[in-house]
């Protein structure tokens, strides 16, 4: 797993592929723990011969990387979400959904929506102007900041 990304090509450079954004996102959560359900806890999982979707083998549930995270529920590809993550943590005056819609090539609408959940796992409320740690701006996306953006976030979809 890569440690910093100290440029826009460098991030696009290694996530070339929808593959390579999924195997990074297993990595990172479950890193050296053997991947258990989220819906039951249990660790006798089955992976599916497409190489994305698990099935546990207590509850029968299937899930995938993306589960408890920002990107569940999303069509977008992980690569689009990663590259937005990068633009919104090394832009120094905020990022609007105009410009990372046109960035990107998604539509506005798109962009606003990745953008609240970028910002939720970031802390930004709705009421706040500034998230509850600050985050100061560095040109080097370290792993650490990038697994931040990460995180679980719980309800994002009913607030």
């Amino acid at each position: 797993m890569v440690d910093n990304f100290d440029s826009l090509f460098e991030l696009t450079e290694y996530f070339k592929t929808e593959d390579v954004c999924l195997r990074y996102l297993e990595e990172w959560r479950w890193t050296g723990d053997s991947i258990h359900c989220p819906h039951c806890g249990m660790d006798k999982i089955y992976r599916f011969s497409d190489g994305k979707r698990f099935k546990c083998g207590s509850c029968r549930e299937q899930f995938t990387a993306k589960i408890g995270t920002i990107f569940e529920g999303s069509k977008i590809p992980l690569r689009k979400w990663y590259i937005a993550i990068y633009m919104v943590l090394s832009h120094k005056k905020g990022l609007s959904s105009h410009q990372l819609g046109r960035d990107i090539k998604v539509t506005q609408k798109t962009a606003w929506f990745m953008l609240h959940r970028i910002r939720f796992a970031l802390g930004y409320k709705g009421e706040e102007k500034q998230p509850k740690e600050q985050i100061t701006f560095n040109p080097k996306v370290t792993k650490e900041l990038f697994a931040s953006i990460l995180q679980t976030i719980g309800e994002v979809d009913e607030k």
